[in-house]
């Protein structure tokens, strides 16, 4: 792509979040109570797994650092490789296997209880340790196989090459996190099906409310699934092309269905996405600078 037709890119992306933002400054509210259906399962399930993007990314990350663990001729190198790439990759699947289970078992409940299978209420405790720890290690195996044979794949510079990119992928998630977290607790803003009884509670986007408890503003699933553009920077040619063509798609999905199921308003979602784009952006400018410098030998003088 061209830098003209990144600038372009640009100028409409600035333009399209004024304009959302905008509408939502106005229409935040009566949106909510227009599209909110609880009884969505498509929502729940976007709900359920909607964030697993954020979680792949450092899953994946760790992978290539214990593909690159295996080549590594220094001893305590290969080690330190494969020991963080092993924590990495394990522990996000571990958080992401609780925060999905948690969800999917409160879907569950409501359906027993005859409730909407989206209705936000609290769960009950559950015994499904066992169940959680089997499908968790099904679901690595798989993963490290996939992974591995296409670590298998690559040269040796390359190899390098990912390992870079991973470095930098990781970085790219912890400060998108940090800076979703920061937001929602200075913000403090009531979710949809928070002020749905309450309309005195709903505050627009642009009041802060400070540390109150509810965080609302901006998402934390669209952070995670606008993650998933995170996965192009892995890929080459087509492959780059289409990953990031899934995952704008994955993260306007996720979105919509954040919307749908009452969590966010549609200013909580689109200031989300765009301020996660714009870490995404900026990340992988500094990634280019310094694969570049890799590769060219005039840039590593």
């Amino acid at each position: 792509m061209s830098k003209q037709q990144q600038y372009w890119m640009l100028f409409c992306a600035i333009l399209l979040f004024i304009g959302l933002m905008g509408f939502a400054t106005r229409f935040d509210l009566q949106l909510s109570q227009t599209i909110t259906n609880y009884h969505s399962y498509g929502a729940t399930v976007g709900q359920t797994i909607g964030s697993f993007p954020l979680y792949l990314v450092l899953i994946l990350s760790g992978e290539v650092a214990i593909g690159s663990a295996l080549r590594q001729p220094r001893r305590w190198l290969a080690l330190l490789e494969f020991a963080v790439g092993l924590t990495l990759s394990v522990s996000q699947l571990q958080h992401f296997g609780r925060e999905s289970s948690s969800y999917f078992f409160k879907a569950q409940q409501n359906v027993q209880q005859g409730l909407a299978v989206g209705t936000h209420t609290q769960l009950q405790s559950h015994e499904h340790g066992w169940s959680l720890v089997i499908t968790g290690l099904f679901l690595y195996g798989i993963i490290t196989f996939v992974c591995q044979w296409w670590l298998h794949r690559q040269s040796d510079f390359r190899l390098h090459q990912l390992l870079t990119i991973a470095i930098f992928a990781s970085g790219t998630v912890f400060l998108a996190l940090t800076v979703n977290v920061t937001l929602k607790t200075i913000w403090g803003r009531y979710r949809p099906y928070e002020v749905q009884q309450h309309l005195q509670d709903f505050t627009s986007w642009y009041h802060i409310n400070g540390n109150n408890g509810h965080y609302s503003f901006p998402s934390g699933h669209t952070m995670a699934a606008t993650l998933a553009l995170v996965f192009s920077w892995f890929g080459r040619g087509r492959w780059h092309r289409w990953l990031w063509r899934l995952g704008l798609l994955d993260s306007i999905l996720i979105a919509l269905s954040r919307l749908v199921i009452g969590a966010h308003f549609l200013s909580d979602v689109t200031f989300s996405f765009f301020i996660t784009a714009l870490i995404i952006f900026s990340m992988q400018i500094w990634l280019k600078k310094y694969l570049l410098k890799q590769t060219d030998p005039i840039l590593r003088k």
